[in-house]
């Protein structure tokens, strides 16, 4: 179609203006989830940092009553854990299983329950699983050290370790404690290799603090809110970028559909 100029210097400065608009938007909008993210990185990190009142250090007490932890939170450690927060092994707490080997003709596209490997997402499908749900696992090949929580019941395969704590650990706070730790787990693998790979054994080295168990639901109380909130809005933002990208071609289409002229006889 070929409108007169002047009509067609109108749609351009409405485009343009339209497109600007667009573009400051999806600006802010990354921006803002970009901040969110740091947010709650960084209330993760205040609210698991312990590092200055481990039970060992004399002045753990003092360090305590300097915190800037949530009243709620302060209150019982200092009530429940006055002399500081005990730390120990991962592999003193917890077992680490090795999953079992599948192959890649057992994989199914479609099935009841997915099959974790050494990927950040599914391998695929089986029609039954060797872990129940709620069970954290990381990966031993590939992303060597990737952290994930399972909420539903899957097949581990064999390059996939399940860290199953014992009873002075909440299965939720182990989770927010090794994702909170995730760059050391990257730092600990053998990535001299490919695939990339971390064996069993360092896993159970690391260190973790071990606070009282009414401490350690307190936490995943306050983390569990945090990560709805967080998710709710990290899924808002993309869809409303979405939509803003879908009303800019809707009214793209609109000023640029003519009809033609039609021949008077």
């Amino acid at each position: 179609p070929i409108p007169p100029l002047e009509i067609q210097q109108e749609i351009v400065k409405i485009l343009d203006a339209f497109t600007e608009l667009n573009t400051e938007l999806n600006t802010e909008l990354n921006t803002e989830l970009k901040a969110r993210k740091k947010q709650y990185e960084y209330y993760q990190n205040m609210l698991l940092d312990f590092d200055d009142i481990d039970s060992n250090h004399k002045d753990a007490k003092e360090k305590l009553a300097q915190k800037t932890y949530p009243k709620r939170l302060k209150t019982l450690l200092q009530t429940l854990a006055p002399k500081g927060v005990e730390f120990r092994k991962l592999g003193e707490v917890c077992e680490i299983i090795r999953g079992k080997r599948v192959t890649k003709k057992e994989i199914l596209d479609k099935g009841k329950y997915p099959v974790v490997s050494g990927g950040i997402g599914f391998m695929g499908y089986l029609n039954e699983y060797n872990r129940e749900e709620n069970t954290i696992t990381i990966a031993q090949y590939g992303t060597a050290g990737f952290v994930n929580w399972q909420n539903q019941k899957f097949w581990a395969n064999d390059v996939c370790f399940s860290v199953i704590p014992k009873e002075t650990l909440i299965n939720r706070y182990l989770y927010y404690v090794l994702t909170n730790m995730q760059n050391y787990l990257y730092s600990i693998s053998n990535r001299s290799a490919i695939p990339y790979s971390i064996s069993s054994n360092n896993i159970m080295q690391i260190t973790i603090p071990i606070p009282p168990l009414e401490i350690q639901q307190e936490i995943v109380k306050i983390l569990d809110q945090f990560s709805i909130l967080t998710t709710d809005l990290l899924a808002g933002i993309p869809a409303e970028i979405k939509a803003r990208k879908k009303q800019y071609e809707y009214y793209r289409e609109k000023l640029l559909s003519f009809k033609p002229l039609q021949n008077k006889a």
